[in-house]
């Protein structure tokens, strides 16, 4: 789980740096070659670093791919989208796969074998992020994608009117700083050939570093701060309910095969009712997806609780198995509301940065919802306590403290500089002889 939570934030400034696409083929085919590596470990330790390269390269697919589908599909339809393209089929496919393999090599090798579609897929027939591309300059090729893009999809409207021109403004505003910055630079020569030449260059290389951002911008405003820690918060409280639960299904009634059948079923089955729901009533929106699905984990945690206080816990084994299920199933949506609203609120310039910042903390959660249940040796229904603590936490200050970003449009600039915290000391700075952007 390390190798993931490095994989994430690694891959999260390789695809803000050098394109979606180039991110998703690395990561895909570092995939594949870290499972044959594992199907042909010899010992516990070549296992466990062959398992920490797959995670590695696995924890970089996941954060790329979410950004890429949402900066490529229509406001209207990101929620329905990820909802019907997202894990929770797969859960009933591995546990399959898991029990026809009878040995933990084959089955690296079936994983293996699944990377080898994908990766060819993302060769031949997947382009790079137009949005990307815009960012970093390069109109024409933003253009010619997004033309076979609607050539190809024939749904011309289905694609926003003023999508392009999000795009085109995002360019013109980076191309006219840069074009105002040479303008200062030449007037000021005209009028004092003393001017130092070290001032000059600095400018026109901070100028330069304008698009190069890293993890600290998505702490540059309070806004973007307050974002980042609530959606981390999230995706941390979360897994560690998911995977708490997951990783001690063996102590559950019933086979642990046909528990993770049944909890992908309930999982999918969620989803494409709020995927639904969310695409034919308007007031269906991101905050009530993440939030129903809370209520749900915090009645269901609170019942099981509640039946070993009153030491009902045998009798009511098989509710307790089932509303375990339950609260695990609808922790799916949450983690896809998560992912919407943080693609939707980080700008397109640190979009992978902050979508990876908050995967990050979702490994977090994963490598610590075991250790929540080694408190069963104080208390069987201690570990649930925390879990319902946390989900506490997290729906109130989702509530809260984020906007309801449904029909919104994807943030395309960064925020103003006398917006940002550790630049407003340079917002009226000035050189000897020049102004400093």
């Amino acid at each position: 789980m390390f190798g993931v939570l490095v994989g994430a934030v690694v891959f999260g400034q390789i695809s803000d740096s050098f394109g979606r696409k180039l991110a998703t083929l690395i990561s895909t085919f570092g995939t594949f070659v870290g499972w044959l590596l594992v199907a042909q470990s010899r010992d516990l330790f070549q296992f466990t670093a062959t398992r920490s390269i797959v995670g590695f390269f696995t924890g970089g697919a996941i954060s790329v791919v979410n950004v890429y589908i949402m900066e490529n599909i229509p406001k209207k339809h990101r929620m329905w989208i990820n909802m019907a393209i997202t894990w929770s089929p797969n859960m009933p496919l591995l546990a399959f796969i898991a029990w026809a393999s009878h040995s933990w090599d084959w089955f690296a090798y079936y994983n293996a074998f699944f990377c080898i579609p994908a990766l060819l897929f993302c060769y031949f027939f997947v382009h790079e992020s137009p949005r990307w591309l815009i960012q970093k300059g390069r109109l024409e090729e933003a253009r010619h994608f997004l033309t076979t893009q609607l050539s190809i999809s024939d749904h011309h409207h289905l694609i926003d009117d003023e999508f392009e021109k999000v795009l085109l403004t995002e360019y013109e505003v980076r191309n006219n700083l840069a074009i105002k910055l040479h303008l200062k630079i030449k007037i000021q020569l005209s009028k004092n050939n003393n001017v130092s030449l070290s001032i000059l260059q600095i400018a026109l290389q901070q100028n330069r570093k304008k698009g190069q951002y890293s993890y600290y911008h998505l702490f540059s405003t309070y806004r973007l701060m307050l974002t980042s820690i609530v959606l981390a918060f999230s995706y941390c409280s979360t897994s560690i309910i998911n995977y708490g639960i997951l990783f001690n299904l063996e102590k559950l009634s019933g086979s642990i095969y046909w528990n993770s059948v049944y909890t992908g079923l309930m999982r999918y089955a969620c989803n494409l009712t709020f995927g639904y729901a969310d695409l034919k009533f308007h007031r269906v929106g991101r905050k009530f997806v993440h939030t129903s699905g809370l209520v749900v984990v915090l009645i269901s945690l609170a019942v099981v609780i509640s039946a070993y206080y009153f030491e009902m816990n045998h009798e009511l084994n098989m509710v307790i198995t089932i509303l375990i299920l339950l609260a695990s199933s609808m922790t799916s949506q949450i983690y896809i509301a998560d992912g919407i609203v943080a693609n939707e609120l980080f700008p397109t310039p640190i979009r992978n940065l902050g979508y990876s910042f908050v995967q990050l903390w979702n490994r977090v959660g994963v490598i610590f919802s075991p250790i929540v249940f080694y408190l069963t040796d104080y208390w069987i229904a201690l570990p649930y306590c925390v879990m319902l603590g946390m989900a506490l936490i997290d729906t109130f200050a989702f509530e809260c403290l984020l906007p309801e970003t449904k029909g919104k449009p994807l943030v395309e600039h960064m925020p103003p500089r006398h917006e940002r915290i550790f630049g407003k000391f340079q917002k009226n700075y000035r050189s000897p002889n020049f102004f400093l952007y």
